[in-house]
């Protein structure tokens, strides 16, 4: 007798199916108008930043919106304006001092504005403006902000087209695009002429990298106002804008502040200017009782122990802001504008590092 050699058959237990739920409904202008106790026209208004809308009916406005999850079209609106409502900010580094402060103020100006940002951030790689261009024409933006930090290599041949407008944050003069930003020049010579005014004889500088464009107008400025005022021109120490490289900067120049040949110091930011005077402190000298000390960016005086530096402040969130108003008047323009080149000076802001010496 055969045996049968099949296993028994396994009763499974199925699940009840479960009921699809239905489709969320999409709420409508004319539901937020009715939570709100407003025309649909003026949540239209709030939702397009136009027209004149009080501060208390537009913040009853978003708390309607909120408290029925109402959200926005945004490629139905994009359709119907022909556009997006959105600036591409393209930037290298987030963390450095100027980017942030300039990134808040471009925030708050788009934001103003009823714009959004979308935000690109580069390799250290070498780039060009043709293929950074390229690669922003492919999102939805309206127009472009470069936060220029380094140099591209076409910059004498790169043209953006008139549908996609682009403004760059750099003191670098571009003949084919709008720039703006703090006069870096004006900050190494006015450094140079503080110090000279005090009775200084010539003024030694602890510069920011090779590559970068903000460093090197500040160089040519300080360069250029010893040249101007017929002083000595010592060889630059090198920095790479951190603390430790101006603690570096600030042991290699000891001997010669102990000789009385170095009595001033143009740093090229704050952080260098702190290490250098940290560097000092460890060999018994002080800020400004034995060397006086100026500083960019007005950020980080809190790091030197002995003296708060005289410092230039760059105005981050004007430039900011400027760059934001530069390519919203491309952005509404019907006719091609012409290039323009904005400068924002620096602020002083005294201390007490400099010690005169007439």
């Amino acid at each position: 007798m055969a045996r049968n050699t099949q296993a028994p058959a396994k009763t499974v237990a199925h699940k009840p199916a479960q009921a699809k739920s239905a489709p969320t409904k999409t709420v409508s202008v004319k539901t937020v108008a009715e939570v709100a106790g407003v025309s649909a026209q003026t949540v239209s208004r709030v939702l397009n930043h136009t027209g004149q809308v009080s501060e208390a009916t537009r913040t009853k406005v978003e708390k309607a919106m909120r408290q029925v999850g109402y959200r926005p079209n945004f490629a139905a609106r994009a359709l119907r304006r022909g556009t997006f409502h959105t600036l591409g900010v393209v930037m290298f580094n987030i963390h450095a001092t100027g980017n942030l402060g300039e990134l808040e103020g471009i925030n708050k100006a788009a934001e103003k504005s009823g714009y959004a940002l979308t935000l690109k951030i580069m390799n250290d790689e070498p780039y060009n403006l043709a293929e950074l261009y390229s690669s922003m024409k492919l999102l939805p933006v309206d127009g472009i902000i470069l936060l220029m930090d380094r140099t591209p290599s076409d910059i004498d041949t790169f043209t953006p087209s008139p549908d996609l407008p682009m403004v760059a944050i750099t003191s670098t003069p571009i003949s084919t695009l709008s720039t703006v930003d703090a006069d870096q020049v004006e900050a190494g010579k006015k450094a140079v002429e503080l110090f000279l005014q005090a009775g200084h004889r010539t003024v030694y500088c602890v510069s920011g990298p090779d590559d970068s464009i903000s460093s090197l107008l500040r160089l040519r400025g300080w360069r250029s106002a010893l040249q101007e005022h017929h002083a000595p021109i010592p060889e630059p120490c090198p920095g790479d804008w951190t603390v430790f490289s101006g603690y570096h900067a600030g042991l290699t120049l000891v001997d010669a502040i102990r000789a009385g040949e170095c009595t001033a110091i143009f740093c090229a930011n704050d952080e260098m200017a702190s290490g250098v005077a940290q560097a000092l402190n460890s060999y018994g000298l002080s800020v400004p009782h034995n060397v006086s000390l100026i500083g960019v960016d007005n950020s980080l005086d809190s790091l030197i122990p002995s003296a708060r530096p005289t410092s230039f402040d760059q105005n981050f969130s004007q430039v900011g802001a400027t760059a934001v108003d530069m390519v919203m008047k491309q952005i509404g323009s019907l006719e091609p504008q012409p290039v323009e080149h904005r400068s924002i000076a620096m602020r002083l802001v005294s201390r007490h590092s400099i010690k005169k010496l007439n």
